[in-house]
């Protein structure tokens, strides 16, 4: 009778959890995004992050990005009307093997929120002793939410490859 009762209170526990799972995944709607550029290098000296909504916008960015380039080439296209660019830089670092990556985008209630990986080159990694810039600049829908850039410290553990989250996140 025993094993009886132990194997209900596990499967209700089981579907509870499940329960709540699925309605926690309710509650945050995911959004859809497609890189415009990224790179290792711009002119863009400072840790910043911006939302940009209209063309005006993007050309003064863009100008900061493409800063000491000659040609400088026109930035890319993207229509204002269907779309608003989220672009995160990391500033100036001393050595190659950093990186910024959006990795997700989801919504709830009236806000967006927009996760953010600075990732850092870990004890293991091989270098190059040169100024990077590291930058990502994305497409989404346009909306009216108010953004919330929640962006994380992360090392990149180059025996393996596998980056980790390191304690000291800010959002």
């Amino acid at each position: 009778m025993q094993k009886l009762l132990f194997w209900l209170l596990i499967t209700a526990l089981v579907v509870i959890g499940a329960l709540l799972v699925a309605a926690k995944d309710a509650e945050f709607e995911t959004v859809n995004f497609q890189t415009v550029i990224k790179s290792q290098s711009s002119g863009h000296q400072f840790q910043a992050s911006y939302l940009i909504g209209n063309q005006e916008q993007w050309n003064i960015l863009w100008s900061k990005i493409r800063a000491g380039t000659i040609p400088r080439e026109p930035p890319p296209e993207v229509d204002f009307n269907r779309y608003i660019l989220l672009a995160h830089f990391m500033g100036a670092r001393p050595s190659s093997g950093y990186e910024v990556e959006f990795v997700e985008l989801f919504e709830r209630g009236n806000k967006l929120y927009v996760r953010v990986l600075e990732i850092h080159p870990g004890p293991n990694c091989l270098t190059l002793t040169v100024i990077t810039r590291p930058f990502h600049a994305i497409k989404v829908p346009r909306t009216e939410k108010q953004i919330e850039f929640m962006v994380f410290r992360t090392i990149r553990d180059c025996r393996c490859g596998t980056v980790y989250s390191t304690p000291n996140s800010q959002s």
